[in-house]
């Protein structure tokens, strides 16, 4: 390898160690809530493909110096990564965790722990910085996997929250790898002649180039990244205007159990509301981006309650609305690797039938997105306790379509849902039909994702989900 080379690599990974230092630094900041910027996706990205370039650094030195071994699992490693860039942009795209987020994670630690193993007993053994960096690499490693299954397994919100931690420090510690790389090349330069040959000239061309996109892109990701950060450290529980309108009509409130674990929910009560009357409860689980603490923005989540709340189905339809907001990094149930809330959930609407006069033998429930999986889940695991169901854009287990054959159901789906795959729905739906059920699907041939306004509109959805009553 050459001087030009070595000069290009060691100023590369001081670019991606700088990336790398600067997302850590928010991360410990702001904690799971980085994943919540609006700029986060793209800046997710950006990183990503810096880590690819560097890695293509690293195929480079291997494969010039003879390194076989590393050289190939380095490229085994990059596939994993890709695979856990797919998993992860799917979770940070609808915040429902992917069948296969658990393998990604695990499968990308592993060849980590290994890659390590083979820089130190390996002939890159023999240079010292590479040794340390691989002891480094295991070590992380080891910790990194160890903590993401500590909090996949935990039931603790307090244990999950110093396994976070745990997982910010190792995040910003891992900047010691790239460090002890440009010791290496460091080392290396002072010995290599600083001609250029003709195979490797178009090499650092490239670094060169990537070099200068790079530092374009730290700009531009960087400064939107910096500025949506700011916002949210000074407006943690802040929504807009917009969505503070959409949740006023609904009366703010908070259950706590006898565990004392904490529900907030927003509760609009019928018009004219009369104590010795039986009313029916909507249960309306919300979407990812209802997640959190502010119990605001749950109800434009949740998409239903906009329709149920308006005053003409208030006034022919009169029903408790029951909206519960889900904290991040939990969910509404049938999604495996997070905590569900599903009981507590329950708990709540129980509380509630002691306190005001509500009719056990309507009670409904309807989800969108994160809450189509909660309302599928709870369907399959207490189908005698809800009277009818809308889900929209989620999915299940389909070997319990047995258990909802004797629920009236109307799901709804787009066809073209790259977020939540539409085949959630169909397999369910295809299920029930299979055990006997006779459950109504209506599927968008030319929609994706976001088709809370066709549901709106569907002629005659409230008037059939209000028609269903469950027999005793």
């Amino acid at each position: 390898m050459t001087r030009g080379f070595y000069s290009s690599a060691i100023f590369f990974s001081s670019l991606y160690t700088i990336i790398t230092v600067f997302r850590s630094g928010i991360y410990l900041q702001l904690d799971e809530r980085i994943m919540e910027l609006p700029s986060f996706i793209n800046w997710y990205i950006f990183e990503f493909s810096i880590s690819f370039a560097w890695q293509f650094i690293l195929l480079t030195y291997f494969y010039y110096n003879q390194y076989r071994l590393i050289f190939w699992f380095t490229i085994i490693s990059i596939c994993a990564s890709i695979f856990h860039l797919i998993s992860t942009y799917s979770f940070l795209a609808i915040r429902v965790v992917p069948a296969n987020f658990f393998i990604a994670n695990i499968l990308v630690h592993g060849i980590g722990i290994l890659s390590g193993i083979i820089l130190i007993f390996s002939k890159t053994g023999k240079k010292p910085w590479l040794k340390v960096a691989g002891i480094f690499i295991i070590l992380l490693g080891l910790i990194m996997m160890s903590t993401f299954v500590w909090m996949i397994i935990s039931h603790d919100v307090a244990q999950n929250g110093k396994a976070a931690k745990i997982e910010q420090w190792a995040s910003l510690i891992s900047i010691l790898v790239p460090v002890l790389f440009i010791l290496n090349f460091w080392k290396e330069k002072e010995t290599t002649s600083n001609e250029i040959t003709s195979n490797q000239k178009p090499i650092v061309t490239f670094m060169n180039l990537g070099a200068f996109v790079t530092i374009l892109g730290l700009l531009n990701f960087g400064y939107k990244l910096t500025n949506d950060a700011l916002w949210l450290s000074k407006n943690p529980n802040q929504v807009s205007e917009h969505l503070e309108k959409i949740a006023q009509p609904f009366e703010a409130r908070t259950f706590v159990n006898n565990k004392g674990d904490t529900l907030r929910y927003r509760f609009l009560k019928p018009i004219d509301y009369d104590s010795t009357k039986r009313y029916p409860v909507v249960l309306s689980l919300h979407g990812s981006s209802g997640c959190g603490t502010d119990n605001v923005k749950q109800v434009a989540a949740a998409v239903i309650p906009k329709l149920l709340s308006a005053p003409e189905n208030r006034t022919k339809h009169p029903a408790f609305l029951f909206v519960p907001q889900c904290p991040r990094q939990y969910n509404w149930g049938g999604i495996t690797g997070q905590q569900a809330i599903d009981s507590l959930v329950l708990e709540g609407m129980i509380a509630l039938e002691k306190e005001f006069s509500i009719d056990v033998n309507r009670r409904f429930i309807t989800g969108v997105s994160l809450g189509g999986y909660g309302t599928w889940h709870l369907i399959a695991t207490r189908p005698k306790l809800f009277a009818a169901a809308i889900p929209i854009c989620g999915g299940g287990n389909p070997t319990s379509g047995q258990n909802m054959v004797g629920v009236p159901i109307w799901a709804f789906h787009g066809a073209k849902d790259k977020n939540v795959p539409v085949s959630g729905s169909r397999n369910l739906i295809q299920a029930i039909k299979n055990g006997g059920g006779n459950p109504r699907y209506t599927e968008y041939p030319e929609e994706a994702h976001h088709i809370g306004d066709k549901v709106i509109a569907t002629p005659g959805l409230i008037d059939w989900l209000f028609a269903q009553k469950r027999n005793n």
